[in-house]
């Protein structure tokens, strides 16, 4: 994840907006055990709606919040102290006061500039909030610590679960309420696949230690997988820190096995040679392969980085389209329309190799069509590059471009 540069405009305040002054038709990818790794198991009988941008996304969160029972689960890269963080935060109080059990999993440098008084707001109200890998093992003992929890995840009573790219800010809601409206989406989940997100939460949750006591009581509610709920095939990816994770061979895999589509959306664009090699020759076969990304970014030096590599792409047959209006920050993919991924995964090594991560596989044309659906939408709105007016960019914009990409793997 890279930080927004218009976060600026958020100075860190010596208190929380909480304060009470602020009150107010290949062969079925499925079957394929090349596609589907042994340890990354397929889930059965679950329901997955695909929602799309902030305005449709947060508020759904925020009902299935308002109506759990026994337990609220988020893990998330930056929980910011902005009108969502803070609607957000009361509205997980508003269950932490009716005996619900609510845990907030945050990581250090996504809220480096969320104080530390908002959650402290949250604890006092009897939210249990855990940082992840603070900036000071960075400094203290090196790039070991150097990795970051970017997943995006909240799990609900053990029964919904949302998985996508979206964090809790304002640069996801609606520019009609103050937010930057940035593209993104998420898939809520329900069935048997939500119990595997809950239990990923709880291995993260007990490796972290606690901002607050060490000796807070552990979750006592007992496990248990919910019922069928549908007929959608899932698989979990998530990654640990340091080493690659399981997403990149699985991503590959079904790219060798695509026959007609292979549509991809990406904020950080820099794939490792393998996947760049294998798109070329899926466009070589025929495959109509595409790639969305932004036209601006909140880092202007990873994205000068992946603008290096985009002759090689148009060259190899590969179609690539700017999304002109805010940040484009989706993470999803879908191939021949039946094998779909969304989640936290950027395309770049932090995220391959570094971060920790978390994607959802879904199998079927049902869902892979929506997935089309929204893709078809996005390319419509968005501008194709002509080879030949990407080609005739400046000496200095290159030479930029060629410098970024020289510290891709840092970025």
């Amino acid at each position: 994840m890279h930080v927004d540069g218009r976060r600026s405009e958020f100075k860190r305040r010596p208190e929380s907006r909480l304060h009470p002054r602020f009150r107010a038709h290949p062969p079925p990818l499925p079957a394929a055990p090349e596609v589907v790794p042994s340890e990354n198991a397929v889930i059965a009988g679950n329901d997955a709606q695909l929602l799309c941008d902030g305005p449709e996304v947060l508020p759904r969160m925020l009902e299935d919040i308002a109506r759990a029972r026994r337990s609220v689960d988020i893990e998330m890269y930056c929980f910011a102290d902005d009108f969502v963080g803070c609607r957000f935060a009361r509205a997980l109080a508003e269950r932490a006061e009716q005996g619900v059990e609510v845990r907030v999993l945050v990581d250090a440098a996504g809220c480096r500039r969320t104080p530390r008084s908002f959650f402290g707001w949250m604890r006092e109200h009897g939210i249990r909030v855990r940082g992840v890998n603070p900036l000071r093992k960075f400094f203290l003992h090196g790039s070991i610590f150097r990795w970051r929890d970017h997943r995006k995840l909240v799990v609900v009573d053990g029964s919904a679960a949302f998985v996508g790219g979206l964090n809790l800010s304002r640069d996801y809601a609606d520019p009609r309420e103050g937010g930057c409206g940035w593209r993104d989406a998420a898939i809520r989940l329900t069935g048997p696949v939500v119990s595997a997100l809950r239990a990923s939460f709880d291995r993260h949750w007990r490796d972290e230690a606690t901002f607050g006591s060490r000796s807070e009581p552990e979750r006592s509610e007992p496990a248990h997988v919910p019922a069928p709920a549908g007929d959608v095939p899932a698989i979990v990816l998530e990654s640990r820190p340091i080493g690659p994770g399981p997403f990149a061979s699985v991503f590959r895999a079904a790219v060798e096995r695509a026959r007609d589509r292979i549509w991809i959306a990406n904020p950080y664009f820099l794939p490792p040679r393998s996947l760049r090699r294998a798109l070329r020759r899926a466009a070589r076969r025929g495959v109509d392969v595409r790639v969305l990304l932004p036209r601006w970014s909140d880092s202007s030096f990873v994205l000068r980085a992946s603008q290096r590599a985009y002759t090689w792409f148009l060259r190899s047959g590969i179609r690539l389209f700017e999304w002109p209006g805010a940040m484009m920050h989706l993470k999803a993919a879908v191939i021949d329309g039946a094998w779909s991924t969304i989640g936290s995964y950027n395309i770049d090594p932090l995220s391959l190799v570094v971060n920790r991560e978390l994607n959802v596989v879904l199998l079927g044309h049902a869902i892979g069509g929506r997935f089309e659906e929204m893709f078809e939408d996005d390319f419509k709105r968005s501008e194709e590059i002509d080879p030949r007016v990407w080609g005739m960019r400046g000496l200095l914009r290159r030479l930029g471009e060629q410098l970024c990409a020289a510290f891709r793997v840092f970025l």
